[in-house]
C-alpha cells in the first residue's frame, strides 16, 4: 500500500498546476477591500449615475494584454498575459504591476457577444477613462482615438459589429507621462516624495450599452440656481424629428418642451444641499416622438452654490450657499485607504464641513461623496510645463473638458480653481506654480 500511495503522490506532483488567471502583483498601497475584488465581476456597478438606462453592459474582467514597442502596428501586437480591467498597469490589483516606459505600447484585448435583445438598436462602447492616449479596434478595424487621461469618451461601434457571433475589441494605449507635456498631476516615471506612480492603460470602467437607431439622448445639463430655487436643464438630442418633445421630472413637477431646455422656476418647497442635509433630488429626462418615449434617462441633482467671501477681517473665504464653509479633513488618500470614503473624519462642528481633495476621481466616487455630506474639492491636471507664457497655454492640451462636464453634470464639486483664481498668483511664485495654473483656470472658466 504504501508504495501505491508513493506512487500515487510522484504522480500528482508531475501533473502541472492549474495556472492562475490572476492574482494582486504584491502588496504596495493595499486596502481592505482588495481582498473583495473578483476578477469575473470587478467594479460591478454601474458607472454613469448622472444619466442611468436600465440596459448595460460591464467589460470589466479579465483582458489579455502585452507590451510592444509604441510605433507597433495591430498586425504586429502581442498578448502574451492577463491583466484585470479596470485597474491601471501599475497597480497591483491589475495583476501586473509594472510601468509603462514612454516608448512602449499597451495593448488589451478581448471578447464580447452583443445581447440579441439588442438588435436593431445603436451600440454604444463607453471608456471612462483611459490614461493617455487611446486606439480602439472592434473586429480588426479602427474605430477612434482618444487622448486625456481622465476623460470619458465612447464610440458608436455598430457599423463595426459582426452580424452574429463573437466580437473581438482591441485597444492601444500610449502613456508618455513626464516625457511630454499631457496633463498628469503628480505622476512621474521616477516617484519619490510628493511624486506619484504612473496610472497607464484603462483605470476607469469599460461598458457598453444599447440605444434607440431612431434616435437618443446623448446628454444633458442641469445647472441650479440655489438663491431663487430655479433649475435649468438642457439636453441634447442629435438627429431629433419634427414633433420631438423633452419631457423632465423633478421632485413631482414635470415640464415638456418641443425645444432642447426646461427651466424650473421658484421651487421653494425644495431643499438647498448641505453637509448637515445632503438632499438630491431624481430627474427623470424623456424623449417622446408620437406619444411614445423613445428614450430615458434617470440622474440626479442638488440644490447649492460655492462661491468666494471676504469676512468681517478681510480674508476671502469659501462658502456654501453664501455661508462660509470651513473645511476640515485628512488627506484624501490617506483617508480612503484608512477607511473609505467618508471614514476617520471629524463631524458635529457647526463651522466645519470635510474636504475632499483629490485630483479627479470616477463619478461614482463623486455620487457617493453627495449622498454622505462629503464636499468634493477637485484640481485639474497639468502637464506642469515650465518656462511657458499665458499665450501659448492653448497649446498645451489639458482635460478641462471634465470640468465642464462635472460642472454641469455632477452638481456638487467645489472647483479648487475658484480658490486659485483669488489666491494662487503671489508675486514671485514660479511660472509654473502661479501664471500656468491661473491661465487654465481662466480658460476652464470660460469652458464652464
Amino acid at each position: 500500500m504504501k508504495h501505491i500511495l508513493s506512487a500515487l503522490l510522484f504522480l500528482l506532483l508531475l501533473v502541472p498546476a492549474k495556472a492562475q488567471p490572476w492574482a494582486p502583483a504584491g502588496d504596495r498601497i493595499r486596502t481592505p477591500w482588495a481582498a473583495q475584488v473578483r476578477p469575473e465581476s470587478p467594479l460591478p456597478e454601474y458607472p454613469r449615475p448622472q444619466m442611468q438606462r436600465d440596459e448595460w453592459l460591464s467589460l470589466n474582467g479579465l483582458w489579455r494584454y502585452g507590451i510592444t514597442r509604441s510605433d507597433a502596428d495591430l498586425g504586429n501586437a502581442i498578448f502574451d498575459g492577463k491583466i484585470l480591467v479596470p485597474f491601471a498597469l501599475e497597480s497591483s490589483l491589475s495583476g501586473i504591476g509594472k510601468r509603462l516606459e514612454a516608448d512602449q505600447a499597451l495593448w488589451y484585448e478581448r471578447t464580447f457577444s452583443v445581447p440579441r435583445k439588442w438588435r436593431n438598436q445603436r451600440i454604444l462602447l463607453h471608456f471612462e477613462a483611459v490614461d493617455y492616449a487611446a486606439d480602439v479596434f472592434v473586429n480588426g478595424r479602427h474605430v477612434g482615438s482618444h487622448s486625456g487621461g481622465y476623460t470619458h469618451f465612447s464610440f458608436d461601434i455598430t457599423p463595426f459589429l459582426k452580424k452574429r457571433g463573437s466580437q473581438q475589441l482591441t485597444v492601444r494605449v500610449i502613456d508618455r507621462t513626464d516625457d511630454d507635456t499631457q496633463p498628469r498631476g503628480k505622476q512621474v516615471s521616477k516617484p519619490s516624495g510628493i511624486w506619484y506612480t504612473s496610472v497607464s492603460g484603462i483605470w476607469q470602467s469599460v461598458w457598453m450599452e444599447p440605444v434607440p437607431a431612431e434616435g437618443s439622448i446623448a446628454g444633458y445639463s442641469a445647472v441650479a440656481d440655489a438663491g431663487n430655487m430655479d433649475l435649468t436643464v438642457e439636453v441634447d438630442v442629435p438627429h431629433r424629428q419634427a414633433g420631438d418633445q423633452i419631457s423632465v421630472s423633478l421632485a413631482g413637477h414635470t415640464l415638456t418642451t418641443a425645444g432642447n431646455s426646461v427651466r424650473f422656476t421658484g421651487l421653494t418647497e425644495l431643499k438647498r444641499w448641505s453637509p448637515d442635509d445632503p438632499v438630491l433630488y431624481d430627474l427623470d429626462i424623456r424623449l417622446v416622438r408620437g406619444g411614445r418615449t423613445l428614450d430615458a434617462v434617470k440622474g440626479y441633482t442638488a440644490f447649492r452654490s460655492i462661491s468666494v467671501v471676504t469676512d468681517a477681517d478681510g480674508n476671502k473665504r469659501l462658502a456654501l450657499n453664501g455661508e462660509p464653509l470651513f473645511q476640515f479633513g485628512l488627506n484624501s488618500a490617506e483617508r480612503v485607504l484608512k477607511f473609505g470614503i467618508g471614514g476617520g473624519v471629524v463631524r458635529g462642528r457647526k463651522d466645519r464641513r470635510v474636504a475632499e481633495h483629490p485630483l479627479q476621481r470616477e463619478v461614482q466616487y463623486v455620487a457617493l461623496a453627495d449622498a454622505v455630506d462629503l464636499v468634493a474639492e477637485e484640481f485639474d491636471p497639468d502637464g506642469l510645463v515650465t518656462g511657458i507664457d499665458r499665450e501659448d497655454l492653448h497649446a498645451v492640451p489639458p482635460d478641462t473638458e471634465l470640468v465642464a462636464l462635472k460642472g454641469q453634470v455632477v452638481p456638487l464639486i467645489a472647483d479648487l480653481h475658484q480658490l486659485a483664481q483669488q489666491f494662487v498668483k503671489v508675486p514671485g511664485l514660479p511660472r509654473t506654480q502661479g501664471d500656468h495654473h491661473v491661465g487654465i483656470v481662466d480658460r476652464v472658466a470660460q469652458t464652464v
